[in-house]
């Protein structure tokens, strides 16, 4: 069934109480003409119909009807404009079944977000910055890295989702939905019929509240039927509400002070674009997230920030909208229950058309909706209405947009004024001041389209550092509400609104010299990395002289910062008397449009009128020059007149010159050979700008010098500018002298922890990028010894270190002894900024390698095994002297030391490391009675034979000679006693190894002893306990005795004699000289090493010793020297002389069997030969 909805709208008083009246049709199928509405208004309508206006208290109350009379009723419809719009075949389509519930949005919660912006600026911005020129405290750091802890992905992370896939298209528009997209217009609706005004008069008793609504009792044959729901009214015939959301045709931003019960609380205001805010608050939140913002924040070359915020003009938020957009539904939900809306009672809500938001600057409010609007269809453009019509516009309370995902999403800012009309298009200064409207109705089959502009003079200015109120007054479905000047409205406002800048002053930017790109850059230079060079002992200028591949380029350009039109505004820099002069300079910045001008002078963009200079900090890290200090210049030129760049400049040092000081509009920076130094440059302030900027209401007074200097992260970021002054290699190479300390070693440790000093070899740390140690030593072998080296470990050296960074570390993979010679190579920390063929070319080309002087013993962890003894025998060395005397006579004097025992050792050896020896174990009390070491010492005995002198049965150190260094007293495994040990080194000899141990003490205590020696292997260099082996027994062996020969040749005879220890009895050892020959010339005798024990001749042509007969004598030990006659002829002669043992022989001497076989029956001691003659 179609249906006229005549919807009451109280419209307030204006003498009389002022009812509008909104009809929307809801026709079902068929044709406009079809439905009775080809035409309207109707002429029973036009003609003076009999209407009637019904009032009430409430629901169930008596109704009062009052006729209407004709000259009350008003209708502002524009001729056949119905018609024109509408032809009476268009046809209708239908309103018959179940309507659709409303989609509800996801809504943005903005608010919340607001507030944490305002939070986690406000606990940084409150730190107490102290000094101007020094860098932010560690707190600040601190409380940003806190700040951002706080935000946490919130789905910012979920990647977009894929756009929906593509719906039927939409239905062609029908007449419904052109009345619906109508009614955004109310004044396109006056002129259409649908809307019409009555004045009105409740009756007594209704003038303060009630229901009203209009009826047409009687209407024109054909039309659709009336329906006309009720409508509640108050105070001053506006529309009333149910709830607190409206008073009296305002919104109640905050609570009426004529309702009570109304906490408030729906609504605030934000100055910061709050979505692309927390989005970026959200992204540097991951940072924190996945645990960098230590690192960052403890990297003063990195230091942690917060992102940039942007200011958005003032905004009105809707806090908790979500949950009003379901409040909303729910009101919708219930009225499409309905099978009709005759009877329904409609509050202020229902009858919300949007809101007229007006500002108050000073003492006086100005609407955002006023505007200039002229409506038109056709081609060509007919006028609909008024041409130039002064109106309102409003906006939508219940937003929002259908994204590519399909989905519908509102934030919770229902308003944001960016100092320009909120009911028009901000007009674009390249474009024509009226900005049409679409040639066709979004959405509508007509040509319907507008003309907008702003009503001149009607709107405030935004400014930075104004205060500002809000309210939004309530524009009503049939284009009424409370007029600007009406003082109902002024109540329910936000005051008190602060608006200041969030967009920190840009540091000056750095840009290269006119005609450089960063191709033509050296190596490790950038834009903001400065790099000069030189050799040392050299100059800069003389290092390029010298190497044609590098060219320097010193020098950067610093322009004064550029800002936006409308910054540039807000900051009243606009606000200027000749508006010829400001027009010029907005047209200035919209052709400067996005480009970056590096000009010399000129115009271009316009500067940012809060930049007043530029403030250049060393940064306070390691390694920059220790005079450096800041250093600042303003901006001379008036703004926004042109000014030309200043200049950065790198140079070497010069006397008396500062490091980093302005020369007129250069800033110089001095660095010697190796320094480097990040000067952060900043914009300082312009003179009272400081309170243009919204976080400086929450510093501490002491942080505005800081501010106001441009060392505030917060309002005056710095952009770092890193120079340098590199040199190939180290400046000073590792100091030879260093010494490594190894720390004491654990058993079974593999590895060797050293200390240097100087901690770092006395390197240069400035131009010391890392330090690589290396290590040489002699690795001992059975048969062989081989050089081996390691690289041990490599160190970064920062600028300003005094220690290496962590222990120096020698794994050798093994517990054996070793003595190490070390190696510190120093390597350049600026081979970056040198060519890489330069290292390909020469390796050497950024080091200094020192070797240490001092080499370094590492101790043996581990005990030793002991050692494989494979046999022990007497050993022997000699010694020869001649003694030519008076008259020719030659006196030869040999001697044997005797006193030895040779043990012979099985392979490997060296198994604890280069220094291991054979370790004689003694008993180191050897005059005390017998204790739990005694099986496990050097033993020594008499041999019972002879009748000589009993030895000491536990040898001393005293009588041990040849050591191979000092005695050492260590635990014997075995027993858990202490011991003696006495080293020797043992020798490697075709295929086994042997030790030498000299007991001469022993061998001159006693005639030939017994010894059973007790060794163990052992390494000298260990760590305590760890120096021995088990101890091995060797099997017991007799020392011989020493012995003296003395042979004097004087012409044709010689005199013998052999002296020595021997045994007392039973017989003193027989002495016996044998004269022999050799048939063979000399010098081969001489070689010739076979013996003959019987005479013959010595010409049979077989090289052999023969005695000769008759030329043996005898005589005993100790005896005086004895004659031996020498035979005659040419033949090669010799002595050969024996000692022999007379054993058993307790009575009488047996027969000597010298000079003939039975010498192979005969026990001989010594035994040796000497060739004539002696001289």
């Amino acid at each position: 069934m179609s249906e006229l909805l005549w919807i009451s709208v109280p419209g307030g008083v204006d003498g009389r109480p002022l009812l509008r009246v909104l009809v929307v049709p809801r026709l079902d199928g068929g044709t406009l003409a079809g439905s009775g509405m080809a035409a309207w208004p109707s002429r029973g309508l036009l003609a003076g119909p009999a209407l009637s206006v019904e009032w009430r208290a409430g629901e169930g109350s008596p109704i009062t009807a009052i006729p209407v009379s004709s000259g009350d009723v008003t209708f502002t419809h524009q001729q056949d404009l119905w018609a024109q719009f509408f032809a009476a075949e268009t046809p209708v389509g239908t309103t018959a079944g179940p309507v659709p519930p409303p989609e509800q949005p996801v809504v943005q919660p903005s608010s919340r977000d607001a507030q944490a912006i305002s939070d986690t600026f406000a606990a940084p911005a409150a730190v107490d910055f102290g000094a101007p020129d020094s860098a932010p405290p560690t707190t600040y750091h601190a409380k940003v890295q806190e700040a951002l802890a706080t935000w946490t992905p919130d789905g910012a992370d979920t990647p977009a989702p894929d756009p929906a896939p593509p719906g039927p298209p939409p239905p062609p528009p029908d007449f419904h939905l052109t009345i619906s997209l109508l009614r955004e217009h109310p004044a396109v609706l006056r002129a259409l019929g649908l809307i019409f005004s009555v004045r009105v008069a409740p009756p007594a008793g209704l003038a303060q509240a009630g229901q009203v609504r209009i009826v047409w009792p009687a209407p024109d044959p054909g039309l659709p039927t009336i329906v006309s729901p009720w409508s509640m009214y108050g105070t001053g015939f506006l529309p009333a509400s149910r709830g607190p959301e409206i008073s009296r045709g305002m919104v109640t931003l905050t609570p009426d002070p004529a309702v009570t019960g109304d906490p408030g609380g729906r609504w605030t205001v934000t100055t910061v674009d709050v979505e692309g805010g927390a989005r970026k608050l959200r992204d540097a939140s991951q940072l924190v997230a996945a645990g960098q913002a230590a690192e960052l924040a403890a990297d003063p070359a990195k230091p942690l920030s917060l992102p940039t915020m942007r200011t958005a003009g003032i905004q009105l938020v809707r806090v908790d909208r979500h949950a009003e957009f379901e409040r909303r539904r729910g009101m919708a939900l219930e009225s499409n229950a309905r099978a009709t809306l005759d009877g329904m009672v409609l509050d202020a809500e229902h009858l919300v058309l949007g809101y007229r938001i007006d500002i108050r600057l000073g003492n006086r409010w100005r609407s955002l909706h006023r505007r200039i609007a002229t409506y038109h269809r056709g081609t060509p453009a007919q006028v609909i209405g008024e041409a130039g019509l002064h109106e309102e516009g409003h906006i939508k309370a219940n937003g929002a947009a259908r994204g590519a995902d399909d989905v519908l999403r509102a934030s919770e800012v229902v308003a944001r004024w960016n100092g320009w009309s909120l009911a028009t298009v901000r007009p674009r200064f390249d474009m024509p001041a009226v900005v049409p409207g679409p040639s066709r109705g979004a959405g509508l089959a007509i040509a319907f389209g507008w003309d907008f502009v702003a009503e001149p003079e009607s709107l405030p200015r935004l400014r930075f550092t104004e205060r500002y109120a809000l309210r939004a007054r309530v524009a009503d479905i049939a284009g009424g509400g409370l007029t600007l000047d009406d003082p109902q409205a002024d109540r329910c406002a936000i005051t008190e609104i602060g608006y200041g800048r969030f967009e920190p002053v840009p540091s000056p930017p750095v840009l290269l010299e006119p005609g450089l790109t960063a191709a033509d850059l050296g190596p490790g230079e950038a834009v903001d990395q400065v790099v000069v060079r030189s050799d040392p002992g050299s100059t800069v200028d003389a290092f390029v002289a010298q190497n044609p591949g590098y060219t320097m380029r010193p020098r950067r350009k610093l322009l004064r910062p550029r800002t936006s039109l409308a910054i540039a505004e807000q900051h009243k820099m606009l606000d200027h008397d000749d508006a010829d002069q400001t027009f010029a300079w907005v047209l200035r910045a919209v052709a400067a449009g996005d480009a970056f001008g590096a000009e010399e002078a000129g115009d271009g963009p316009l500067p940012d009128p809060a930049a007043g200079g530029i403030n250049a900090v060393p940064r306070d890290e390691a390694g920059k020059p220790p005079a450096a200090t800041s250093a600042h210049r303003d901006w001379d030129a008036p703004w926004p007149q042109p000014e030309p760049p200043k200049t950065l400049e790198l140079a070497g040092p010069q006397a008396g010159e500062p490091p980093v000081a302005w020369r007129d509009e250069t800033l110089v920076v001095r660095l010697a050979p190796g320094e480097r130094v990040t000067v952060e440059l900043s914009s300082r302030l312009t003179a009272d700008f400081l309170d243009h900027f919204a976080l400086q209401d929450a510093m501490p007074a002491s942080s505005k010098g800081a501010a106001q200097a441009g060392r505030h992260p917060l309002i005056t970021p710095v952009h770092p500018v890193t120079l340098v002054h590199a040199v190939r290699k180290p400046i000073d190479p590792p100091d030879p002298g260093s010494t490594l300390t190894p720390a004491p070693r654990e058993s079974g440790q593999t590895f060797a922890v050293l200390a240097s000093a100087p901690t770092l070899f006395g390197v240069d740390v400035n131009s010391t990028g890392q330090l690589d140690v290396s290590a040489a030593w002699t690795e001992h072998a059975d048969d062989a010894t081989r050089q081996a080296t390691a690289s041990v470990q490599s160190f970064i050296v920062d600028r300003g270190d005094t220690v290496l960074k962590e222990p120096l570390r020698h794994e050798f993979g093994d517990t054996r002894h070793r003595v190490v010679t070390y190696t510190v190579t120093a390597v350049s920390r600026f081979r970056p900024f040198f060519h890489p063929s330069e290292l390909t070319a020469d390796p050497d080309a950024f080091v200094q390698r020192t070797q240490l002087r001092a080499t370094v013993p590492i101790p043996n962890t581990a005990r030793p095994a002991a050692p494989t003894v494979l046999g022990t025998r007497p050993a022997f060395t000699w010694k020869d002297s001649r003694e030519p005397s008076a008259g020719g006579t030659v006196t030869l004097r040999r001697e044997r030391l005797a006193g030895r025992l040779r043990v012979e050792l099985g392979r490997p050896w060296f198994a604890t490391g280069e220094g291991e020896r054979l370790g004689v174990v003694l008993w180191d009390r050897p005059t005390g009675a017998a204790e739990p070491q005694a099986p496990l010492v050097t033993e020594c005995g008499r041999d019972p034979i002879w009748d000589t002198t009993d030895p000491p049965r536990w040898p001393a150190e005293s009588q041990l000679v040849g050591a191979a260094g000092p005695a050492g007293r260590h635990t014997l495994q075995e027993a858990a006693v202490p011991a003696l040990v006495v080293p020797f080194e043992p020798f490697f000899h075709g295929d086994r190894w042997y030790a030498d141990v000299a007991l001469p003490g022993l061998a001159s205590a006693s005639y030939c002893p017994f010894v059973r020696l007790a060794v163990a292997r052992c390494q000298p260099d260990s760590i305590a306990d760890h120096h021995l082996s088990p101890v091995v027994l060797c099997a017991m062996t007799q020392l011989l005795p020493d012995r003296t020969l003395t042979v004097e040749q004087a012409g044709s005879t010689v005199q013998v004699s052999l002296a020595g220890l021997g045994p007392r009895g039973p017989q003193p050892n027989r002495v016996d000289v044998v004269v022999e020959q050799c048939g063979a010339p000399r010098p081969l005798a001489d070689t010739v090493q076979m013996s003959s024990l019987e005479p013959g001749p010595t010409g049979d042509g077989v090289p052999v010793w023969r005695p000769v007969a008759d030329h043996v004598v005898h005589t005993t030990l100790n005896a005086a020297p004895i004659t031996v006659p020498l035979p005659g002829g040419g033949a090669a002669t010799r002595l050969r002389i024996r000692e022999v043992e007379l054993v058993g022989a307790d009575v009488g001497a047996p027969e000597p069997q010298a000079g003939s076989p039975g010498e192979l029956g005969e026990r001989v001691t010594f035994t040796d030969t000497v060739l004539l003659p002696l001289n």
